[in-house]
């Protein structure tokens, strides 16, 4: 997937790519992340109904109360 939608939302929220990650519930949202070059929180309890963790992704979260540790295993 292309980045430069993401790239974007992160420049007009004011952010910096370089302490920006990709909260998402999609393969897509893992593959855009890699892409981007940045790391990937991913929820279970979203659209895709898929085995993320499978994935491996940075962080996965089952609800939203545990962003806040993710965030930190990210670094961020």
């Amino acid at each position: 997937p292309d980045p430069r939608p993401f790239f974007t939302a992160v420049r007009l929220a004011g952010g910096h790519i370089d302490s920006s990650c990709l909260i998402g519930d999609s393969v897509t949202d893992y593959n855009t992340a890699k892409a981007a070059g940045v790391p990937s929180i991913l929820v279970d309890f979203g659209f895709a109904g898929q085995d993320l963790a499978a994935l491996k992704p940075d962080a996965l979260i089952t609800a939203f109360d545990q962003l806040p540790s993710a965030l930190e295993k990210v670094g961020l």
